[in-house]
């Protein structure tokens, strides 16, 4: 591979895969990784282990290889921060900053969600003890409580001294409270990959974030089989919604069904893609390897 492109990526533990991939193709790998990164050290050709923080560092990293093109493949906000840093440079990734940013922050893709006519769990956003203590005793329990950018697990909370806790260690990471509706339903996933102006589901995935995470709270969390008309009706709405929202490169769409009606969780950006995660096994047992999926999708990539 003397004369190879060399393709940056930023995916820390989950880069394994993705390098591999690469390699596969022909390509020779620069990789960054965080400090405390353990997995894929020893696979690209150039690595550098930096703090995401450091955006001069990982550009001049890159750059001092000539790299065009950098794989993001997790969805960490100092990696999605990267973004516009790179792309000032010159520097192409696959995926979108604006769409990352809207689907990072849940009350505000949950009301595009409404606009759209999607289903969503119903939510209030607080931003305080305060805040909290005026609708303390108006909440319905059991209720989920998240932090409105992802800097916590969810909780599912069944009684007001559980919520007030919940409440503090997302207020205590300085971002906003999401408490959320808990639909006591079916929990499934349909992952989406969008490659040019194609859009195509792969099917219903029968998982459970609460269950593979034994999130606190989420005893008898389930995902069961349904019927392959209810399956079809979800990869449609799933491909409906990427179209909807233009989300590129390889997505995926929580949800939760009761009595037929489809909640929408939450879109992730990125699915996550190492060897060693939760996601790249379960998904390699359906018959799906994402990260090949996921570098197949990748535009300006030859």
């Amino acid at each position: 591979m003397s004369g190879s492109k060399i393709i940056g990526v930023v995916a820390g533990s989950s880069s394994d895969a993705i390098i591999d991939n690469l390699h596969n193709r022909g390509f020779k790998v620069a990789a960054v990784f965080g400090p405390g990164d353990h997995y894929g050290l020893d696979l690209p050709e150039y690595k550098l282990v930096e703090d995401l923080s450091n955006y001069k560092g990982v550009i001049d990293f890159f750059s001092s290889l000539s790299i065009d093109y950098v794989i993001i493949a997790t969805g960490h906000v100092l990696a999605i921060s990267l973004i516009p840093k790179l792309e000032g440079e010159g520097i192409l990734t696959n995926l979108s900053y604006e769409k990352c940013k809207l689907l990072k922050d849940k009350a505000k893709f949950k009301k595009n969600l409404r606009k759209f006519g999607y289903l969503t769990p119903n939510f209030t956003l607080i931003s305080s003890k305060q805040e909290a203590l005026s609708i303390r005793n108006k909440v319905k329990l059991p209720i989920v409580v998240k932090s409105n950018l992802d800097a916590t697990q969810p909780v599912k909370v069944h009684n007001l001294l559980d919520f007030d806790k919940a409440v503090e260690s997302v207020l205590i990471t300085n971002t906003q409270v999401l408490i959320e509706e808990y639909i006591d339903g079916n929990d499934c996933t349909v992952a989406v990959v969008t490659s040019g102006d194609i859009v195509k589901s792969l099917g219903v995935t029968y998982y459970s974030k609460a269950k593979e995470y034994k999130l606190a709270g989420f005893d008898g969390a389930y995902s069961e089989k349904m019927p392959k008309d209810i399956e079809d009706e979800l990869c449609h709405l799933s491909e409906k919604l990427v179209m909807d929202f233009s989300i590129p490169s390889l997505i995926r769409v929580d949800f939760i069904i009761k009595e037929e009606r489809f909640y929408i969780l939450e879109v992730n950006s990125v699915i996550i893609t190492g060897y060693n995660g939760s996601a790249y096994p379960f998904f390699k047992r359906k018959g799906f390897d994402v990260a090949d999926i996921m570098v197949s999708a990748c535009p300006y990539l030859y």
